[in-house]
């Protein structure tokens, strides 16, 4: 589904006329579609209650069916369509602002072995994700996307959901390589307590994160005392529970935030200041995940590399 992003610059007088036709088609086939549930389940609705049955039931029913998958189709086809566009022509332009070597693929997410590698987030068998970002922020290599981790559970007829994680998964490269991993995860995540296998000297820390390692020198080697006030500085800006996984030459930053970056509202983009609105929300995304790393970055012992 992705496609090559680094195309011919096209103008704003350009690109706005073609932002609105994409936004256009999509909302008509959202409408049409949504159309076409309401009566699907008004027939069911009327069918249930007696006023209509038999030959005009399905007159209605089956037709509106029908209408409501095939229109969805046309609908996700026509989303699809417009969010690549906007990738291509604007979203990677507002990245290339706050990144170097930036590469954006909207319909990609982070590799999901790296992401059960990491072993974060416990019990789920689904994945979903899109907007994966890979690039170099202050000379940090960096990756991070949107994901959904979900925990499906099927039980005779019945199946369940359970969205254990949704918001923003950021990897970034240590310039140290640890000896042993190290995992937080705030202690209020799920309602989960639990003790920690080290004690640090910071008590609002300890109160806050639940510290796993198999290695208590490889803690306290991470969580110096300015560091600890960074990460806690760092969730208070991502407003998100936070887990973090500290792991040989990486660091993984999971912000279960419940939403995702980058988001194309193509009733928004109808309207005449649509691409200023939309490279404002872009820029404010990227912002907010800036945020986050700047606070991190600020340990140079495990970020910079010696010259």
């Amino acid at each position: 589904m992705d496609q090559e992003l680094h195309v011919r610059h096209l103008s704003d007088d350009e690109l706005r006329p073609k932002l609105q036709s994409l936004a256009a088609r999509s909302r008509k086939y959202c409408i049409i579609t949504l159309i076409c549930f309401a009566l699907f389940f008004i027939g069911l609705f009327l069918a249930f209650i007696g006023p209509i049955e038999g030959y005009a039931v399905l007159c209605l029913v089956i037709p509106a069916f029908i209408g409501a998958i095939v229109f969805g189709m046309f609908w996700s086809s026509a989303s699809a369509k417009l969010k690549a566009f906007v990738g291509q022509h604007v979203i990677v332009d507002v990245l290339a602002e706050a990144f170097e070597d930036v590469e954006y693929s909207p319909f990609r997410y982070i590799d999901r072995k790296v992401i059960e590698a990491a072993r974060l987030i416990t019990q789920w068998n689904v994945i979903k994700g899109s907007d994966l970002v890979e690039g170099r922020y202050r000379d940090v290599k960096i990756t991070f996307s949107d994901i959904e981790l979900i925990e499906k559970k099927s039980s005779g007829k019945s199946t369940s959901s359970i969205t254990k994680f949704r918001g923003q998964w950021l990897i970034c490269e240590l310039a140290k390589t640890l000896p042993a991993s190290l995992r937080l995860s705030e202690r209020y995540i799920e309602g989960r307590g639990g003790k920690s296998d080290v004690e640090t000297e910071n008590v609002a820390f300890n109160a806050k994160y639940r510290i796993k390692t198999s290695d208590k020198y490889t803690a306290f080697y991470v969580l110096t005392p300015h560091f600890m006030e960074y990460i806690m500085s760092m969730d208070e800006r991502a407003d998100a529970l936070t887990y973090l996984g500290f792991m040989k030459s990486k660091v993984h930053i999971a912000l279960h935030n419940r939403r995702d970056l980058f988001v194309v509202h193509d009733k928004k983009l109808m309207e005449g200041d649509g691409l200023a609105k939309l490279r404002k929300q872009v820029r404010s995304d990227i912002e907010y995940i800036t945020d986050v790393l700047d606070e991190l970055l600020l340990n140079e012992y495990l970020f910079r590399k010696a010259d």
